[in-house]
């Protein structure tokens, strides 16, 4: 059987109706969703691997980390060769998750994912009330960066 021939315009008329059609469906997904939230897991998740990339300049000076343009998962799983420490392993993993949750869905990431590393950091931290959901990975993320600019400064501060 031959297939139908199909002409130009009826092409670009089916491109427009699902073009459009997506497009509703994309407005769709953002009309229900905080993007404010949204736009917080983000930062959280930039400044982390900002956080790594600077570890990972520190540690490994002669590489050439810019121009091998690492994924964050890349960078993650060589930082976290050199950095022995599961909680804040776990709590970089716990804001990767949400970011990956958010990018797919774009939707509330805390409905689906438990952060316990970072939950378990908060415990740490505050006795009570404990910061919960995008709190709580504000909290880590602040932590985490500080800890790895102290630790870099303390080492430049031993070799003076």
């Amino acid at each position: 059987m031959k297939k139908p021939q199909i002409s130009e315009e009826e092409k670009r008329q089916v491109n427009d109706i699902l073009r459009e059609k997506t497009m509703r469906e994309l407005e769709k997904r953002w009309a229900n969703n905080d993007v404010e939230l949204i736009g917080r897991v983000l930062r959280c998740h930039l400044a982390l691997e900002y956080c790594m990339f600077r570890w990972l300049k520190f540690t490994a000076p002669k590489l050439d980390f810019e121009s091998s343009r690492l994924s964050f998962f890349q960078k993650f799983e060589i930082f976290s060769k050199s950095i022995k420490d599961p909680l804040l392993c776990g709590g970089i993993r716990d804001v990767n998750m949400l970011r990956n949750q958010v990018a797919h869905t774009f939707h509330d990431p805390f409905a689906d994912i438990s952060i316990p590393q970072i939950d378990k950091l908060c415990s740490y931290i505050y006795r009570s009330p404990r910061p919960q959901g995008i709190v709580a990975v504000e909290v880590f993320t602040r932590h985490a960066c500080g800890w790895l600019e102290g630790r870099m400064t303390a080492h430049i501060s031993d070799l003076k």
